[in-house]
């Protein structure tokens, strides 16, 4: 994928699910303002950690890209709804634009999955350490 930040910044804003409203109300700007930064990604380097933050998204992601846009460490929790599913939480259609297209192979977390990633983020980070580890270790068992 070699898109743009602006591209970027779109496309996590859609992930986290927040309006170029709502993320302009967090940064402190005028919506028009937002607009403006985001379609054509002159943007500071103080904004840029701000609307990283808001997003929950590494900055170098935004910055950089990455091909693993799914990784939990750089990817928002999502709220989930009271019934979770094993069904994608995103089709690809939802995060297209005419200026950036989400590849048929770039993994999707379904909603038990963005569920899961929700709980892991709310918990004391010695915990979240505590199940990164047995996570670890299940997975090298069964590898």
């Amino acid at each position: 994928m070699n898109e743009t930040i602006n591209q970027r910044i779109f496309y996590y804003r859609k992930l986290a699910g927040i309006t170029q409203a709502e993320a302009a109300e967090q940064m402190g700007m005028k919506l028009s303002t937002y607009s403006q930064m985001e379609r054509k990604g002159k943007i500071t380097t103080d904004k840029l950690l701000k609307i990283a933050e808001i997003l929950n998204v590494n900055s170098n992601i935004l910055l950089n890209g990455s091909k693993a846009v799914h990784n939990p460490e750089n990817v928002a929790p999502v709220e989930t709804e009271a019934k979770v599913s094993d069904t994608p939480a995103k089709s690809n259609n939802v995060l297209k634009s005419p200026s950036i297209t989400i590849p048929d192979d770039t993994y999707i977390p379904t909603n038990r999955e963005l569920s899961t990633m929700q709980m892991i983020h709310n918990l004391p980070k010695h915990i979240q350490e505590e199940i990164f580890t047995f996570i670890h270790k299940k997975y090298e068992e069964n590898r």
